[in-house]
């Protein structure tokens, strides 16, 4: 009898103890947000987002304008621990990001500056020339300044592969139905593919039409609101890059990014006026196993996004940041 109680009470215990893991990693709807003009394009402010150079969107051009800003310093910090103390042991930031606008708020020029232990060993320069069509799209003209490096034909190839990093896409040919861009920054020839009417939106149309070969990539929509992003392979199964929802208002409610067997699912929170408040970041295997919790928190100042602190869900006080994006603003004088 007592062995019965005894495997009863370690079966009620562990089944606790996963429907509280449960809760844990469970995301909580909220009320559909109203739209409101954000002055940081927050669907852009990752990864992804600062890899496609040929979509200058990471701030609003009319926010910009009317506030008077001119130039944006961005600085990235991871904060590492050296102990069990939690001891932070590099504030320095590993990358600065300059941006320079023009008259009406759109981006002039971009420079990547990589920087180790506080010391900036390169940097990547963006200079754009023609102004934004409606998609958000301009293609820069690209160089480069590596520092602490010999030149010679090897540092130069080094060069040129880091710059690969960074996609520069050219528009090829468009119609009412679809935009093709060119990636020129890589050695394979990629192609971008926004499919513009939803009609077409399946995969017997792309194989019929595009003839994939698994290197090409695909969007359902336009460069500025696609819901999705993803490579073909075998003909029609489907390797994802990225998805997007939207709330009914198009407020952006959440996007998905995929990387090798691991996807990262980001949840937007936003208050009641419909500002961005932060967002939640589920990292999962391919199979949506859970693994682990971020949760992202904008400070503003002034009524603008001043810092974006990144914390562990183990941090319930919300005491140690373990990565920081910092915002600069500087003022038309």
């Amino acid at each position: 009898m007592k062995k019965h109680i005894i495997y009863h009470l370690m079966a009620l215990l562990f089944i606790a103890g996963a429907c509280q893991n449960e809760e844990k990693t469970q995301i909580t709807e909220v009320q559909t947000p109203p739209m409101k003009e954000q002055l940081v394009n927050w669907s852009a402010m990752n990864r992804s987002g600062w890899k496609n150079m040929s979509f200058p969107v990471w701030f609003s051009p009319k926010l910009i304008d009317s506030l008077g800003i001119d130039h944006v310093v961005l600085e990235f910090t991871n904060f590492n621990f050296t102990d069990t103390s939690l001891t932070v042991s590099d504030t320095l930031p590993y990358r600065k990001i300059l941006i320079d606008f023009r008259p009406k708020g759109e981006v002039q020029k971009v420079v990547m500056k990589e920087m180790s232990s506080g010391v900036e060993i390169g940097e990547f320069i963006f200079s754009y020339q023609a102004h934004m069509d409606s998609f958000g799209y301009s293609a820069p003209a690209v160089s480069s300044n590596v520092k602490y490096r010999k030149r010679s034909m090897l540092s130069l190839f080094n060069t040129f592969q880091e710059l690969q990093q960074y996609q520069r896409l050219v528009l090829v040919e468009s119609d009412s139905s679809f935009l093709n861009y060119l990636d020129k920054s890589s050695k394979e020839e990629v192609h971008h593919y926004f499919i513009l009417d939803s009609s077409y939106w399946n995969v017997s149309f792309i194989d019929q039409s595009y003839t994939p070969k698994g290197k090409n990539i695909f969007y359902y929509g336009s460069p500025k609101d696609y819901i999705s992003s993803f490579a073909l392979v075998n003909l029609v199964e489907k390797s994802m890059n990225e998805e997007k929802t939207y709330y009914p208002t198009k407020v952006l409610k959440s996007q998905s990014f995929y990387m090798n067997d691991f996807v990262t699912e980001r949840h937007y929170t936003y208050d009641s006026t419909g500002r961005f408040t932060g967002f939640l970041d589920s990292l999962k295997t391919s199979a949506k196993d859970f693994l682990h919790l971020e949760i992202a928190k904008v400070n503003y100042h002034n009524d603008l996004p001043n810092s974006l602190l990144f914390f562990n869900e183990e941090d319930t006080l919300k005491s140690t940041p373990i990565k920081r994006i910092q915002f600069h603003y500087e003022y038309e004088k």
